[in-house]
């Protein structure tokens, strides 16, 4: 992914954050469907087509596609860039009290994390991201195939 797209990307994932920061700030209700309508919009923009086509059930496979034809930097830079917008999502849902969702997209999230911490080694700042998601989610509620990926990833358990 030429440079440029990488720095689309990392303005992207900035501006979503702070559109849902500042959501969540305001503490008004109304405001978080628009927030979570952005959510959906940068995922549509990382992966280049409309959510249908990309939501499939197995996240491996979004990965594939949102990796196919990039480097293997740029395919890690896509991979969090899409972990960091599910965790919007989760933060998202956590305000509007849905915490099944929240948990949902936390989980996805450090699963995403995983996959890629998986193929090459972590540095610092994803050890720091890993961390945070693991917060959001209860050890006992995490899915078999995200508990072996972190046990493998970070030894925790």
């Amino acid at each position: 992914m030429p440079e440029e797209r990488q720095d689309y990307l990392l303005r992207l994932i900035d501006e979503l954050r702070q559109f849902v920061a500042e959501v969540l700030g305001t503490g008004d209700d109304s405001k978080l469907e628009a927030a979570l309508v952005a959510v959906v919009q940068a995922e549509e923009k990382l992966f280049g087509r409309p959510a249908a086509e990309f939501q499939f059930p197995n996240v491996v496979d979004q990965l594939e596609l949102l990796s196919r034809g990039e480097t293997p930097e740029s395919a890690r830079a896509k991979c969090l860039a899409y972990s960091s917008i599910l965790e919007q999502a989760g933060l998202l849902y956590e305000a509007r009290n849905h915490r099944d969702l929240a948990a949902s997209a936390f989980q996805l999230a450090l699963y995403v994390r995983l996959l890629v911490a998986d193929r090459n080694p972590p540095n610092e700042d994803l050890k720091r991201s890993i961390s945070a998601l693991v917060d959001h989610v209860p050890p006992e509620e995490l899915h078999a195939p995200v508990l072996e990926l972190l046990e493998r990833v970070n030894g925790w358990s």
